[in-house]
C-alpha cells in the first residue's frame, strides 16, 4: 500500500470517528433536553438504623407538599422497592428521597434518565417532572444478590384528573366505630416477600428457606408467636437449618410495614399452601395489636437469630 493510500485509509477512519463522535454527543443532549440530567445529590450521610427510624423513612411513599409538588421517599432493599408500586400524576414536580436499606443497590426508571446508586447509611435526592401519563418499570441495575432478577417495581404516571380520583381522601377528624378488615396478606407477601421465598412459599433450597411446612413449626413452639413477628419487624441473621438443608443469609427486617400488613402476611403464611392444616386447633390469627406490643425493642437481626436458638429451633 502506497503513500497515497494509507492517507486516504487514515482520512476515512477519522471521519468515521469524528461522525461517531457527533452522532453520541447529539444522543446525550438529545437525551439532557429530552429528559434532563439527572445528577443525584446526597442529602444527609448516617447509620443506616437512624435514617430508616427517621419520620421520612419511617413511612415510605408519596406525599403532597405543595401545589403540584410531591415528595417519593423509597427503600431499596433485598429484594424489592419500598413502595414496590407508586402512582403519580404527569406534570408535578417529584422529588425523590432514595436510600438502601441492606446493600448497594440502584433505582432506575425505565424511558428516563433517573439511575441512582443506593447506598446504606446515604441519601441521595433529585428532582424530575414526569411530562406524559405511562407505565415505567423501576429496576435495580446493582448486582444485589441472588435474587436480583426479581427487584423491579413500577411507576405508574397518569393524568392529573385521573391522580385526583385515586389519590387517597384525609381521614376523617374521628375514626368510625366499624370492624376494620385487615389487608391482603397475599398482596402483601407478593410485593415483599415472593422474590425471596418463592410463589409457593417453597424457597430456594439452600439460599432462601421454604415457608410453606415451615411456618406452621415455627408458631406452635412455645415462644414462636412472638418470634415470627419479631421476625419480620427485625430480620433474621445467622445460621439456620430448615428441613435438613442447611441456610445462612440476612433476611431484611419489615417495620416499615403497618402492624396490620405484617398480621395480614404473616396469618398468609401460615394459612397457605396447605400450612392451614398443619395448624394447632386452637390456632388464633395474629393481630396488629399483638404486632403493636413487639415494636420498639431496637433488636437487630443477630438478635432474632439468638431468639430462634432460645425456642430450640435448628
Amino acid at each position: 500500500m502506497d503513500k497515497k493510500s494509507v492517507e486516504i485509509f487514515e482520512r476515512g477512519w477519522m471521519v468515521f470517528a469524528l461522525a461517531m463522535l457527533l452522532l453520541f454527543t447529539g444522543l446525550i443532549l438529545h437525551a439532557i433536553l429530552t429528559h434532563g440530567a439527572q445528577i443525584a445529590a446526597v442529602e444527609r450521610r448516617a447509620p443506616p438504623a437512624e435514617i430508616l427510624a427517621s419520620a421520612r423513612f419511617a413511612q415510605p411513599g408519596l406525599v403532597q407538599v405543595g401545589p403540584n409538588q410531591f415528595e417519593l421517599t423509597v427503600i431499596a432493599q433485598a429484594f424489592s422497592f419500598v413502595p414496590n408500586e407508586v402512582v403519580v400524576p404527569a406534570g408535578a414536580e417529584i422529588t425523590f428521597f432514595l436510600t438502601s436499606r441492606d446493600v448497594l443497590h440502584s433505582y432506575q426508571v425505565q424511558f428516563t434518565t433517573i439511575n441512582v446508586n443506593l447506598i446504606p447509611g446515604e441519601v441521595a435526592t433529585l428532582r424530575y417532572t414526569f411530562r406524559e401519563p405511562g407505565e415505567h418499570l423501576v429496576i435495580c441495575a446493582q448486582y444485589c444478590g441472588i435474587g436480583h432478577h426479581n427487584m423491579l417495581g413500577r411507576l405508574v404516571v397518569v393524568s392529573p384528573e385521573e391522580f385526583a380520583a385515586v389519590a387517597p381522601a384525609p381521614p376523617p377528624a374521628e375514626p368510625a366505630e366499624v370492624a376494620v378488615a385487615l389487608p391482603d396478606g397475599g398482596a402483601i407477601y407478593a410485593a415483599s416477600c415472593m422474590a425471596c421465598h418463592q410463589a409457593a412459599g417453597q424457597g430456594i433450597p439452600g439460599v432462601f428457606p421454604p415457608l410453606a411446612g415451615h411456618a406452621p413449626e415455627l408458631i406452635a413452639v412455645d415462644g414462636g408467636r412472638e418470634f415470627f413477628i419479631k421476625s419480620i419487624l427485625y430480620g433474621l441473621q445467622g445460621p439456620i437449618t430448615v428441613s435438613g438443608v442447611a441456610y445462612n443469609g440476612l433476611m431484611p427486617g419489615f417495620a416499615h410495614l403497618s402492624d396490620a400488613d405484617i398480621a395480614a402476611v404473616l396469618n398468609h403464611t401460615l394459612t397457605a399452601w396447605g400450612n392451614e392444616a398443619l395448624l394447632e386447633a386452637d390456632f388464633a390469627p395474629l393481630t396488629p395489636q399483638e404486632v403493636t406490643a413487639l415494636r420498639g425493642l431496637g433488636l437487630t437481626p443477630s438478635d432474632v437469630h439468638t431468639l430462634r436458638q432460645g425456642l430450640g429451633l435448628e
